[in-house]
């Protein structure tokens, strides 16, 4: 009962893990989108570039508003306005940067909504301060990685002293005074349910109706913590447990007439041990949606054959889908999830098996074409054009044209390591997004 008690509890905190990786990837891919765009605007300010540039960024990041000002605080924003955000808590916080920040607000200033904020400072050519402020709404920002059997539990986002940064629901009276942490001491309150010993990471032994499962975002020491229902807690519990009995009970029925108890246990420990290495191994390496390589797979992959093969050339490409945020909207979540399902499937098919694909971002994808030399490239940018102008997704007789923009860079004339590489693919698919989506722009 022991081990497969504690087996759940590896899975909860790795199920919570995965949905703060979900929540900072979503925060690191609105820094990613605004930095080619810093760069575009420090060559020109020019007030269209401006409204270009933040239209551009609201679309392809999920934000509501992003606003491009300067120290005084008014700039311009999404949707063609004028905005004045230097009275606001959070703008005294954005002046003092000197590096991308990530804070939040109860009161945005402009719409009056709560946000989590990417604020990224620049220099123009002035060497004036200036900076791209990009908004997410906190009740979407936390339905990110609402999914699963704990799409029900309470998620909150705390910093390190326990305060509230946003909650799935604020009324909860574990977050309704804006304090987790206080709230959860033992004996504190009547609703108080659960004794804590902080550490991160770890499940925390509840005494009355729940548990709390914390892991860390990467941003900010920032935490989500999630809330999980004792009830499911122990209906997991024995659920492991009889999976548990019954592997067990077959393995002695098979076994019992040519073997000692002793080597049955043995064999018993080694074969679960194994398929919990090979299940976590796999899940780690492998985007859930998809069945492609995740983003840390994907980039370690395309790293190490650079590290391996300095000699040999090689193309990267990032494949954004135009639109995707309308997709949802105007389709819904299910047929989205079916659009990026395919889509990452029909394009890793277009190379080679040897080739790398993976899934990087909400509606991100990355493929590297090893040993591809420089006279080659053309033609398959040509076959990558030819897939993301006429895509479409959904049934047999209900299709849906599903477009993509792409940026190119080669190994080793681009970018001589993959940080290179990548900078100078990003600034081509920002360059494919300017020209009118549902192209492919190579760098240099």
């Amino acid at each position: 009962m022991y081990n497969s008690r504690s087996q759940v509890n590896t899975n909860l905190i790795g199920l919570v893990t995965e949905r703060a990786e979900k929540m900072s990837d979503q925060l690191l891919k609105m820094t990613s989108a605004a930095d080619p765009v810093c760069l575009y605007l420090k060559k020109d300010l020019s007030a269209q570039n401006q409204r270009d540039a933040v239209e551009a960024l609201r679309e392809s990041t999920g934000s509501y508003l992003v606003v491009s000002c300067g120290k005084s605080g008014r700039g311009i924003g999404s949707g063609q306005i004028t905005v004045d955000i230097s009275d606001t808590d959070y703008f005294v916080k954005i002046r003092s940067l000197n590096d991308t920040g990530y804070l939040q607000t109860r009161d945005d200033g402009v719409s009056g909504k709560e946000a989590v904020i990417v604020a990224v400072p620049f220099r123009d050519m002035d060497q004036a301060d200036r900076y791209i402020i990009m908004y997410l709404d906190k009740k979407k920002w936390m339905t990110i990685a609402s999914s699963g059997r704990l799409k029900n539990e309470l998620d909150v986002v705390v910093n390190q002293q326990g305060a509230v940064i946003a909650a799935s629901d604020e009324q909860h009276l574990f977050v309704s005074d804006g304090k987790l942490w206080d709230n959860l001491d033992e004996g504190e309150s009547d609703h108080a349910s659960a004794y804590i010993v902080r550490h991160t990471g770890a499940v925390f032994n509840a005494q009355n109706d729940a548990v709390i499962v914390e892991a860390p975002l990467m941003i900010n020491n920032w935490a989500l913590t999630t809330t999980v229902d004792r009830s499911l807690l122990q209906l997991m519990y024995a659920e492991a447990w009889k999976e548990t009995s019954e592997l067990l009970r077959n393995l002695l029925i098979a076994i019992i007439s040519f073997v000692g108890v002793g080597v049955i246990l043995f064999v018993a420990e080694k074969k679960n041990d194994q398929k919990v290495h090979e299940g976590l191994k796999q899940r780690a390496e492998t985007d859930p949606l998809t069945g492609l390589l995740n983003k840390t797979s994907t980039e370690a992959e395309i790293r190490s054959h650079i590290r391996n093969n300095p000699d040999k050339p090689g193309v990267l490409f990032l494949l954004d889908v135009d639109n995707f945020k309308g997709i949802n909207d105007t389709l819904g979540h299910a047929f989205g999830d079916e659009a990026l399902r395919e889509f990452g499937f029909r394009a890793s098919t277009l190379f080679r098996v040897t080739d790398i694909s993976g899934r990087v971002g909400g509606d991100e994808f990355m493929i590297f074409l090893k040993n591809i030399p420089e006279e080659s490239v053309p033609e398959e940018v040509q076959k990558l054009q030819e897939f993301v102008t006429h895509f479409s997704a959904g049934k047999r007789y209900i299709r849906h044209e599903v477009t993509a923009s792409v940026g190119g860079a080669c190994y080793p004339k681009d970018g001589m390591d993959f940080e290179k590489l990548y900078e100078a693919a990003d600034l081509a698919l920002y360059q494919s997004k300017a020209k009118g989506k549902s192209k492919v722009t190579m760098a240099g």
